[in-house]
């Protein structure tokens, strides 16, 4: 009897120690780090100790090499290669439209027109006087002391047949001339020029002039070209070339001749 006892004790404390101890956790399934879940064939993710392979290689293209430019270098545009689409391009209107072409027009020859003028020469004392004939314009050269050069004058012919041609029984110096027609009526009428230009010392002679005009002038703002007073050349009856400004309104002779 006293042994079935001691065993039924026995029997109860180990049911009474078990019951008072903590519940023992199933063990968790171990994962790899690094593993990825593969999918089982109920859906269901389970552990797999193959780590993911590395991502493959890509083909980086190398960066332009760097070209140091001298210091002031202009790095100009790359242009199409040739057999390649190039887009339109809107063009830029410079000037308002017609503007370009009235400014071309307005600008003076490259080179001035020469054209040959029925014209007649008479010597002064100081000077000299030409007529010409398609301007039917006098012009009146006063040479300065001392050189072939000056002051000088346009007129305008207004000379007509039947007109006083001269000063009847005006005392002429010897071995000179009273100037005739509209010549004469120049040197007579205006103040001060027949003691400018004193007496002609030879008759009058006729010659073809060649005759240029060089226009000068400026632009302004909106690209026109206002002209301004040029200049005239003029090959005389001794063929040297006399040279008149209309800024200052004298003549010369070319340095050359």
């Amino acid at each position: 009897m006293k042994p079935r006892l001691t065993f039924l004790a026995l029997i109860g404390m180990a049911l009474l120690a078990s019951a008072c101890s903590p519940a023992t956790e199933a063990p968790l399934l171990g994962v790899t780090p690094g593993a990825s879940l593969a999918p089982a064939a109920s859906g269901a993710a389970v552990a797999t100790d193959t780590p993911l392979p590395p991502p493959a290689p890509t083909d980086t293209p190398a960066p332009p090499p760097t070209v140091a430019l001298p210091e002031g270098a202009i790095l100009l545009p790359t242009l199409p290669r040739p057999g390649t689409d190039v887009p339109p391009s809107t063009p830029v209107q410079l000037f308002p439209a017609g503007a370009l072409q009235a400014t071309l027009t307005a600008l003076p020859p490259a080179t001035p027109d020469v054209a040959i003028y029925s014209a007649v020469y008479q010597s002064f004392e100081h000077g000299a006087m030409i007529y010409v004939a398609e301007f039917r314009e006098i012009w009146v050269l006063v040479e300065a002391p001392g050189r072939r050069g000056g002051p000088y004058y346009r007129f305008a012919d207004n000379f007509h047949d039947g007109d006083t041609e001269g000063i009847a029984n005006l005392p002429v110096p010897p071995g000179l001339l009273q100037p005739h027609r509209g010549f004469g009526r120049i040197w007579r009428e205006q103040p001060g020029l027949r003691q400018t230009l004193g007496w002609a010392n030879n008759y009058e002679l006729p010659f073809s002039a060649r005759l240029a005009h060089l226009r000068a002038g400026a632009f302004d703002a909106l690209g026109g070209f206002n002209a301004s007073a040029g200049l005239w050349m003029m090959t005389l009856h001794d063929n040297s070339i006399a040279y008149f400004s209309e800024a200052t309104n004298t003549w010369g002779i070319a340095s050359n001749q």
